[in-house]
């Protein structure tokens, strides 16, 4: 899997609208940091702002954010045409969030966690995702990093077909491939999805592998989530270089602001 920059600027004609969950509660990090992590400052920027960045070079305009604790810091933060909020009146979960935001799903969708940071393709993870047809109306594919050491994350199992077939625990040690909380997805899987609160991770994605909906696709990419003091910590020193290559590349023509 190339890197940003060896991706370059893929053009779609019609880009898919993203739903990015910023709603999380963030308990590993409330010793250190109240605000909803995508708003803390990475290398001086929001940390959203390096997603947004690397999504707009790849074509996509159309960013709604799922947006619960702490939603108006996020909303002044990233503001303009290309966004809308969905805004939970209580804690829903990332399952019951986009249940909430099904009526603005489109025909093909791509989410992403608001508090981690992948490198890769999207428009690679939407083909495949299209290419399973009718059969992926309803269902997800997940992309999937693979790590020498998967304990803190806990894995997916796929099979040769490339479905997800079970998920390993957290805590298990040695080699797998992690979920990187990117995703595409059919208009079907947002009309499926019910009102209330409950857990992408935890519920609708364990019940979509039984069904023989989720599938994942998998590559090497540089993959960086906060969720924890130490990975804070580490993102701070890792984006101060990918801060640089953003401001290298010419033909962005965006300012170093939290919008993007």
């Amino acid at each position: 899997m190339k890197g940003l920059n060896g991706a370059g600027r893929h053009s779609m004609s019609k880009p898919a609208p993203v739903f990015i969950l910023c709603g999380g509660l963030g308990t590993r990090l409330r010793k250190i940091e109240s605000r909803p992590k995508a708003i803390i400052p990475i290398a001086g920027l929001p940390f959203l702002t390096y997603s947004l960045r690397l999504l707009r070079r790849q074509g996509f305009r159309r960013f709604h954010l799922l947006v619960g604790v702490g939603a108006e810091a996020v909303v002044s933060t990233f503001t303009g045409s290309e966004f809308s909020y969905s805004r939970e009146e209580e804690p829903l979960g990332t399952g019951g969030a986009l249940g909430l935001a099904r009526d603005l799903a489109a025909r093909n969708n791509l989410i992403l966690n608001g508090d981690s940071y992948a490198e890769l393709l999207y428009s690679d993870l939407l083909s495949a995702h299209r290419a399973r047809g009718r059969e992926g109306t309803h269902g997800l594919t997940l992309f999937a990093l693979p790590m020498d050491e998967c304990a803190d994350y806990g894995a997916v199992e796929v099979d040769p077909e490339g479905r997800v077939t079970a998920f390993r625990e957290k805590g298990v040690r040695g080699f797998g491939l992690i979920n990187a909380g990117v995703y595409a997805a059919g208009g079907g899987f947002f009309r499926d999805l019910p009102a209330g609160s409950y857990s992408l991770e935890k519920d609708v994605l364990p019940e979509l592998a039984a069904r023989g909906r989720l599938w994942a696709r998998s590559g090497r990419f540089f993959f960086r989530d906060i969720g924890t003091p130490e990975r804070l910590a580490l993102a701070q020193k890792e984006f101060r270089w990918i801060r640089a290559r953003f401001a290298e590349d010419v033909g962005d023509g965006r300012p170093a602001t939290g919008g993007g």
